[in-house]
């Protein structure tokens, strides 16, 4: 059958795929169902946000798997990046990537796919960690993921703190209710406890989420290595998000691209970057600043490492 745009906007409004029950004409209010639930309440909230044009990401429909590399790569001359299309041939149609800035010396000249990715794949081969790093490399996850687990623990101490508050805020309401007599005042209080119950439902699901990490240390930390020892083997899947994932934590600039030159030295991530200067032994004296500006930067990387290799362990 057909299903219309309506028939969409009431199933993304059903709060019973969040695990809860909800029906104001029968002065039922939100609460936590006995079914199990398809999405979380935060996943719902964001949907309704959305709906409501809060927060609304732009579609880009440029993002296809005929062009892997659309968007990451610019033209070495102008910086603007690549676009790609489908070019008609006399007997076929073939693949090219372009410079779209007019003016640039390298405006309207096609490169042709085959060509652009198959330089990109004897890059990203190069960008391989001797195995003997790895154990630096280990140390450093596992202490990373020693200070998540406590910033988890202090977190959760947090939204229980919270959650105090509002249980507190909810039963001030209550008794105010039961005091007033007007119709008016009694509808803004029962409308200001939905509000809480709501915001104690979310925390709820919140602290149940940080209760504990959503695998073990030993299977995110071996996907995470295998991602780190040959970017390679991730580039060959045939998912998009896969190859997306890879151009994120591989690199941390547009890669740049000279036509009839090919690629211009690649900006690796940090910790390629770190593994390469251990290797190296590049070694000096810490700066007078200490640590600081760069260990949140190293943080942030390990995290992202580590929440993939979470989302792509067995």
């Amino acid at each position: 059958g057909y299903v219309r745009h309506q028939r969409v906007h009431q199933l993304l409004n059903q709060i019973i795929y969040a695990g809860y029950i909800e029906r104001p004409n029968w002065d039922v209010s939100r609460r936590l169902g006995v079914h199990e639930p398809l999405i979380s309440l935060k996943t719902f909230q964001r949907i309704q946000d959305r709906l409501n044009g809060i927060g609304r990401a732009p579609y880009r429909k440029n993002l296809n798997e005929d062009f892997s590399l659309r968007g990451f790569v610019e033209c070495a001359d102008c910086g603007t990046p690549l676009t790609a299309c489908w070019s008609k041939g006399n007997k076929a149609h073939y693949p090219y990537y372009l410079c779209p800035k007019r003016g640039c010396d390298s405006y309207g000249k096609s490169i042709r796919r085959d060509l652009i990715e198959g330089q990109f794949a004897e890059l990203l081969k190069e960008v391989r960690p001797t195995p003997s790093l790895f154990k630096v490399a280990s140390r450093m996850f596992r202490d990373l993921w020693n200070h998540r687990l406590t910033q988890a623990d202090a977190q959760a101490d947090a939204i229980r703190t919270e959650l105090t508050k509002v249980e507190k805020q909810i039963d001030q309401l209550l008794d105010r209710v039961v005091d007033a007599s007007v119709p008016s005042v009694i509808n803004a209080y029962e409308t200001r406890i939905r509000r809480f119950e709501e915001q104690k439902l979310l925390m709820l699901e919140k602290l149940a989420s940080c209760a504990r990490p959503a695998s073990d240390f030993d299977a995110a930390l071996r996907t995470a290595l295998d991602f780190l020892a040959n970017p390679w083997n991730l580039w060959q899947s045939d998912r998009l998000e896969d190859r997306r994932t890879v151009l994120k934590l591989t690199f941390s600039e547009r890669l740049a691209y000279k036509c009839k030159e090919g690629f211009r030295t690649a900006q690796l991530s940090m910790p390629f970057n770190i593994l390469a200067g251990i290797l190296s032994g590049k070694m000096e004296m810490v700066r007078p600043t200490g640590f600081e500006p760069v260990a949140p930067r190293l943080g942030i990387w390990c995290s992202i490492l580590l929440s993939y290799g979470r989302t792509a362990a067995p």
